[in-house]
């Protein structure tokens, strides 16, 4: 259950000695075993900026910043898991903000990656590997088709067909059960936008009021 972070160029390691920690809100927990699965596919491991990771000596348990000039990481979770802790850290320059939130603690186990999370819901039918981009273009032409002076929709099908947005596309080409935007260095803050419950053949599209 080693603390995992990374230098400047990206790089990833884990610390010897040093336990990983959680956070939650204010708070930097333990992980207890039990919180922790191994990481599963599709997860990505991110360094975070601005920040320094916190670990624990497990000899007395006390907690201490790694200092120097390394970073702590976080795991992105594919669709289907639910973070139980954020990434262990502190802030090294407050006024700075993270690019994104979706952070997941991660710690370096029996020769691999866990993270602190459970499984929530089947990841298989959010695979973006499983979306037919093909369908996805027909569906986005038929949307714009039938509302054709929606700006919100026009600026939304950018975003649908980029390759930096495999999890809408993959909402997307799963019957528009659920196509969330949230910003990202490749969303933009005024991308937050949320439609549910398109199908292809559907007679209407329910909106939020």
């Amino acid at each position: 259950m080693y603390l995992v972070y990374a230098d400047q160029d990206g790089n990833v390691y884990n610390h010897e000695e040093w336990y990983g920690l959680g956070r939650s809100g204010d708070l930097i927990n333990e992980i207890l075993p039990e919180e922790l699965i191994p990481m599963p596919s599709g997860a990505t491991l991110v360094a975070m900026p601005y920040t320094s990771p916190i670990g624990m000596d497990p000899e007395t348990g006390e907690m201490h910043r790694l200092d120097g000039p390394v970073t702590a990481v976080g795991a992105l979770l594919p669709q289907g898991y639910t973070r139980l802790f954020l990434p262990g850290y502190v802030k090294t320059e407050k006024d700075k903000a993270l690019p994104i939130f979706g952070y997941t603690a991660v710690v370096w186990k029996d020769d691999g990656f866990y993270v602190a999370a459970e499984r929530s819901d089947d990841p298989e039918p959010w695979d973006p590997r499983n979306c037919d981009v093909d369908l996805l273009e027909r569906k986005v032409e038929l949307l714009n088709t039938k509302y054709p002076n929606n700006r919100l929709y026009q600026h939304l099908t950018k975003i649908r067909l980029s390759t930096n947005a495999s999890q809408l596309q993959i909402r997307s080409c799963n019957g528009w059960r659920e196509a969330c935007l949230y910003p990202t260095p490749a969303m933009p803050a005024a991308s937050v936008a949320c439609l549910r419950s398109l199908r292809i053949g559907a007679s209407s599209l329910r909106r939020r009021g």
